[in-house]
């Protein structure tokens, strides 16, 4: 089977040829080198399910980054690996490091939304559990598309990205990070309702 190189008419010399000469050959040769291996882009976001898109192609970008600098500081070796497969190896790790944050932030909003539990009742601190034990996020984002216009992005800013406050601010145009978290405990408190509402009306179902 020919690599991917081949199938764009430029062998591993040539685009190593052509990155180190700069100026045109080099924009060129990255060029051919971004778009040799783009297949690995749709086959990590069908293997990556966690991951954006958006993300995936930004991994992409920095292992063919990542890939050039080896060439140039002469670290690459064509006699040992083919381009294609240092840079499916420099992707596959940056990928992985996405879906190590991503996990990170899931674990770190589980135990936050726990703090929306207080002063619940015992039925309603079950009911939010079992859905993070079950690791249903659909079922909780589901439940905080009811809250109030921008809520729901709130707090998924400050308790799933882990944005500060002042960040918060910034990115949803509070005038300082005080007043975005006090916004933000304004809706925990709708956030509250609503899910002993949710319990109330899945028992009623039962």
């Amino acid at each position: 089977m020919s690599s991917p190189s081949q199938k764009l008419g430029s062998s591993d010399s040539e685009i190593i040829e052509g990155l180190l000469a700069g100026g045109p050959p080099f924009e060129k040769y990255a060029l051919v080198l971004y778009r040799m291996c783009e297949n690995y882009i749709h086959e990590a976001v069908k293997k990556h399910p966690l991951l954006e898109a958006a993300d995936i192609h930004d991994a992409y970008i920095d292992a063919v980054d990542a890939v050039i600098k080896k060439v140039l500081s002469n670290q690459f070796k064509k006699e040992v690996a083919k381009l294609s497969t240092l840079l499916y190896q420099i992707f596959s790790n940056k990928c992985i490091d996405q879906l190590r944050r991503v996990t990170n932030h899931k674990h770190e909003w589980q135990r936050n939304l726990n703090t929306i539990t207080e002063d619940l009742p015992v039925k309603s601190q079950d009911f939010l559990q079992s859905m993070m034990e079950q690791d249903d996020m659909n079922d909780i984002l589901s439940v905080m598309e009811k809250l109030a216009h921008g809520c729901k992005e709130l707090i998924m800013d400050f308790d799933y990205w882990g944005f500060k406050p002042e960040e918060v601010a910034e990115r949803k145009g509070y005038k300082t990070g005080k007043s975005a978290s006090q916004a933000k405990y304004r809706c925990m408190e709708e956030l509250r309702k609503l899910i002993k509402d949710e319990q109330v009306t899945k028992s009623a179902k039962k």
